[in-house]
């Protein structure tokens, strides 16, 4: 029977039979190919049966084992496999091909065969994920497009072995001692020992707080201070809007008050012909309207200015949508922040967000881990983790603390005492004694017992009314 003009467009009948045979031999010649060839090709795109025979055994074996057979070993399982006399033409044809391939070897057609061959497949497997695509924009899951298209482009691509840890001990020791960071402008944290420079790109940081605490100043003062060396700085806010959070800049970076308008914007063009190197970009969302597949369209329309980013800023991770649907919040923020460490390596950029403790580290003038709200993946997931907490007493003293609650990087459980001036959004850490570090802790812990026995004391004298 005569294939159909739709079924000979999606195979390799048009190629003809020669073309197909030095595919696969080219595959079972080259195994980096065969790998690369192996996400996108379906055996059924050979017209002929022989070809479909060996390519299906081949596949296989890798499968199985996670190694391509030799020549001998392929062929004694295919002829193990063709034990009827029906399949005696099979046989013949399959032997024929072997002895034709050791006879003619690929020469000068080789790279024409491997990319025109590999292109064909993908190109198979793009059509494919544009017809899923179709489905999903069907039934609004828009976000799941992107990520469609994009898993059906990577299919096919070259292999990375990874770090070959015998051989490449040079490598490993001169990327080590060159970690690529971006500075907090905190010595006392960027120092060696602590962050070692700041955050690395393909990193996640977060900033763990109580609701009004000032956690967002502490994102515009990591934004600015990159800024001012040179970074480029991409700061999605979605709370406030990108005009409010741009004069919290204006404030950092000149020292003049957010509520001195007038001064504020003639200090801020006098500034601005200094920063020559970085640049900053601010872009809203409204809560709960953005996912981080939303954050990598976006940095992708900048590319069209020639802007990448070197320091990524979520305000903040708490308030974003999930690529997937979930139940139970827990699992939707773990979602986000997973994909916002992703991002962070996909685009080898450091990543600074915020988030919110729970009820109980409102109380604690150190908030611990153990404060964390909604979910604990925030904590597993982040590189760092800096808790920041200020009372109603710190603010009117222009203090507070942050505590260097987790770092994969080098020492954490540090306390730091915090200068927190808001109107100027200038924020100054300096080391904690230690007797000061466990003075709080003791006082944390007895404010802790208090506030239990108050709950259990209230819940106790409603369970009297509702007896009565």
């Amino acid at each position: 029977m005569e294939l159909s003009q739709e079924r000979q467009q999606d195979s390799f009948v048009n190629f003809g039979k020669a073309y197909q045979e030095k595919v696969v031999q080219a595959m079972i010649i080259d195994k980096d190919f065969a790998e690369q060839m192996i996400e996108v090709l379906d055996i059924e795109f050979f017209d002929q049966k022989y070809l479909r025979a060996i390519s299906n055994q081949y596949f296989e074996q890798y499968k199985k084992y996670n190694a391509f057979p030799s020549n001998k070993i392929l062929k004694s399982i295919l002829f193990n496999a063709l034990g009827t006399e029906n399949e005696v033409i099979l046989a013949e044809q399959i032997k024929e091909f072997f002895v034709k391939i050791k006879k003619e070897p690929l020469g000068g057609d080789e790279k024409y065969v491997k990319e025109s061959a590999l292109e064909f497949c993908k190109k198979q497997k793009l059509k494919n994920a544009l017809f899923d695509c179709v489905d999903l924009i069907k039934n609004s899951k828009y976000d799941e497009v992107a990520g469609t298209i994009k898993k059906a482009l990577e299919l096919g691509n070259q292999k990375n072995y990874g770090h070959d840890y015998k051989n490449e001990i040079e490598k490993r020791h001169s990327e080590g001692l060159t970690r690529n960071c971006v500075p907090t402008g905190w010595e006392v944290l960027d120092k060696q020992g602590v962050l070692n420079g700041g955050l690395g790109r393909g990193e996640l940081g977060t900033i763990i707080g109580v609701a009004g605490s000032g956690k967002s100043m502490i994102l515009v003062h990591l934004g600015a201070y990159a800024l001012q060396h040179g970074f480029n700085v991409l700061h999605y806010t979605l709370e406030l809007s990108d005009i409010n959070i741009g004069i919290r800049y204006d404030a950092c970076l000149t020292g003049v008050s957010q509520n001195d308008a007038y001064n504020l914007k003639s200090a801020i063009k006098e500034l601005m012909p200094s920063i020559t190197n970085g640049a900053l970009y601010i872009k809203s969302y409204p809560t709960k309207s953005a996912s981080v597949q939303t954050l990598k369209n976006h940095i992708k329309l900048l590319e069209g200015k020639e802007f990448k980013p070197d320091l990524v800023i979520v305000d903040y991770a708490d308030i974003m949508k999930s690529t997937k649907g979930y139940e139970a919040k827990r699992f939707e923020l773990e979602n986000v922040y997973e994909e916002l460490r992703a991002l962070a390596q996909e685009h080898n950029v450091p990543v600074w967000t915020v988030s919110q403790s729970n009820r109980s580290g409102s109380s604690s003038e150190i908030v611990e881990l153990d404060n964390v709200g909604e979910s604990w993946a925030k904590v597993q997931i982040a590189d760092v983790v800096l808790t920041f907490s200020r009372l109603r007493k710190d603010k009117a003293t222009k203090s507070g603390r942050v505590y260097l609650a987790k770092n994969r990087i080098g020492k954490d459980g540090v306390l730091y005492k915090a200068h927190i001036d808001t109107e100027i959004v200038n924020i100054q850490l300096f080391e904690h004694d230690e007797d000061d570090v466990d003075e709080i802790l003791e006082n944390d812990r007895n404010n802790d017992e208090k506030i239990t026995k108050m709950s259990l004391r209230d819940k106790f004298e409603k369970f009297k009314l509702e007896a009565a």
